[in-house]
């Protein structure tokens, strides 16, 4: 198992040749952004085990768009789309397509529990704010306040929608035009795999 020398050894070699296991069922582009020095193993649970960072910059609610990171919980389709074409495949979906302004919203177990079809949680991080990029953007195709359409979700996060039912659709191509020209910047902060036959808790 030779690529288990590419990620760094946990100590425990029952866990290390797991995490071998996962990674081997893995392509190669994603196997190179699990095993970066940045994407460390973080936790198991019955079912799955979960990689992450540890310097997540925003946590914690903010009420309002003025944030410069926002979130996003995302199938593993939506993410080896994102991997591959550096943009989102919002046209794909018949919802939401939602943002959040805080980690720990993305990371509800609504969206990122078990038997989700959320596996990756993405860092979205904007020039300036998110609410800045929407101002340019509303005044690029005279749309008046474009920056102001954020929802509250209960008291627990702030969003935007870019997908077809969005509260921010008409921004869309503009938000995918900022990630292919790397003028909004992402990068995985957790993602979790089923753990292989056999590693499962008895």
């Amino acid at each position: 198992m030779k690529i288990l020398s590419y990620y760094p050894k946990t100590g425990d070699a029952k866990r290390d040749q797991m995490i071998c296991k996962i990674l081997e069922t893995l392509d190669a582009r994603e196997q190179r952004l699990i095993t970066s020095k940045r994407i460390k193993y973080l936790r198991e649970n019955d079912d799955d085990v979960f990689f992450g960072v540890h310097d997540i910059k925003q946590e914690s609610y903010v009420g309002s768009t003025d944030s410069k990171y926002w979130y996003r919980c995302m199938s593993r389709d939506q993410f080896l789309h994102l991997l591959s074409k550096d943009s989102m495949d919002f046209t794909a979906e018949k919802d939401y397509g939602g943002v959040a302004c805080n980690y720990s919203y993305s990371a509800d177990p609504k969206y990122f529990g078990a038997k989700k079809s959320g596996r990756y949680i993405v860092e979205f991080e904007f020039p300036n704010t998110l609410s800045d990029f929407l101002s340019q953007v509303g005044k690029q195709r005279g749309i008046a306040n474009l920056e102001k359409r954020g929802k509250g979700e209960g008291g627990r996060a702030w969003s935007l929608g870019f997908a077809t039912s969005g509260n921010c659709h008409e921004a869309m191509n503009d938000f995918n035009n900022g990630l292919e020209k790397n003028i909004i910047g992402w990068r995985l902060v957790q993602c979790r795999y089923p753990k292989p036959s056999g590693s499962k808790r008895k």
